[in-house]
């Protein structure tokens, strides 16, 4: 960590630099923006990576005081930081979990559907129309390691809040596993036994002692999931977005 990095938060700020108010301003520590100054090889001036990854924790609906120049000015240099971290940062991959759960099963990680909430479109706005959250959303499909320290081995942005669980995965997802890989996932996924293996469908008095108790342990382990998927909504670009450029938006949940 240089003197010159933590002036440079310091003055984005208004305060004197800690990690407390570095992480509420950009959703990361210092260590995590070294490391990003790193992987772009400092092809991306420091102000402008503060600027992004501001943006990404706070999604700002008007372009305020904390960029200290007008919107035509602001977003351009957004847009081309974050082309730069998307073509440095490591590509997903589904063979990063532990080896040594890959031995004693063939189940890798765990699968799940995220919603960013979006204004209701002009065109087809049907199509972004999410039934489970009775709002407009768009999509992001997620795979997540089962053993610590839990990875994001898979990420796919950009569907439709209409479009249901399994036909994403089936998109992308799994033609992209191999034939001895195979995913946990919850009941929006039936369809697909050979690659996801979902809990068993009926109610209390309807599922027998041992089915019970593989749903229980099912529920345990997709939990990894759903705190995953908090933690990527502490950056509010996940969460909401109230822009109309849904391609953008794709980058900026790539990146996160």
């Amino acid at each position: 960590m240089t003197s010159d990095m933590t002036e440079e938060i310091e003055l984005f700020t208004g305060v004197k630099f800690s990690e407390r108010i570095t992480r509420a301003h950009f959703g990361c520590g210092i260590l995590v923006i070294s490391k990003l100054l790193e992987i772009t090889k400092h092809n991306v001036p420091l102000k402008y990576l503060l600027w992004t990854l501001y943006f990404l924790k706070h999604n700002p609906g008007n372009y305020g005081s904390k960029i200290p120049t007008n919107y035509q000015t602001w977003l351009p240099k957004v847009r081309a930081v974050l082309h730069e971290l998307n073509n440095s940062l490591p590509e997903f991959s589904l063979n990063r979990g532990s080896k040594s759960l890959r031995k004693r099963t063939s189940i890798i990680g765990v699968v799940d559907v995220t919603r960013t909430k979006i204004p209701k479109p002009s065109i087809e706005p049907w199509t972004y129309y999410s039934m489970k959250d009775k709002f407009h959303a768009l999509k992001t499909e997620v795979v997540i390691s089962l053993e610590p320290p839990y990875k994001i081995l898979w990420i796919n942005t950009g569907y439709r809040g209409s479009v249901a669980d399994i036909t994403i995965a089936r998109d992308q997802l799994l033609p992209n596993l191999t034939n001895n890989q195979k995913l946990l996932a919850d009941l929006g996924y039936l369809g697909e036994p050979g690659k996801l293996e979902t809990p068993y469908k009926g109610g209390r008095h309807m599922l027998s002692r041992e089915e019970k108790r593989y749903n229980y342990h099912h529920v345990m382990k997709r939990q990894t999931i759903e705190r995953a998927n908090s933690r990527l909504k502490i950056f509010k670009i996940v969460k909401e977005w109230n822009r109309k450029d849904y391609e953008f938006h794709s980058l900026c949940v790539s990146v996160v």
